[in-house]
């Protein structure tokens, strides 16, 4: 047996973008959307920075819901009740829209 830690093995690929990109995506999205808000108050954002604030703003998402969803997988659960990383992400939003109602329509 080896000592080495795989770390490929423990983050496999997501749609072809390793999980490491993901993660830095998300920093770069959280450093870069809040500098250039007052590009996004003043409305003169170009197309190539529209696409480049798209690009970090899914990175930014898909990265926790990945982890959440290896979390699940090296968990005990996946034995009960197995989900492809669609259906989670799926569960995942759903849920988190659900919430967002409740705590509206509880605030209301």
């Amino acid at each position: 047996m080896s000592d080495v830690l795989d770390i490929s093995s423990m983050f496999p690929d997501l749609f072809g973008f390793d999980f490491m990109l993901l993660v830095l995506l998300s920093i770069c999205a959280v450093i870069f959307i809040p500098l250039s808000a007052q590009k996004l108050t003043h409305g003169n954002l170009s197309f190539r920075d529209t696409l480049v604030y798209l690009v970090l703003i899914i990175g930014l998402i898909l990265s926790p819901i990945y982890m959440l969803y290896h979390i699940y997988l090296s968990s005990g659960f996946a034995e009960f009740l197995p989900l492809t990383f669609s259906d989670f992400l799926m569960l995942t939003i759903f849920s988190v829209i659900y919430l967002g109602i409740s705590a509206f329509a509880h605030n209301n």
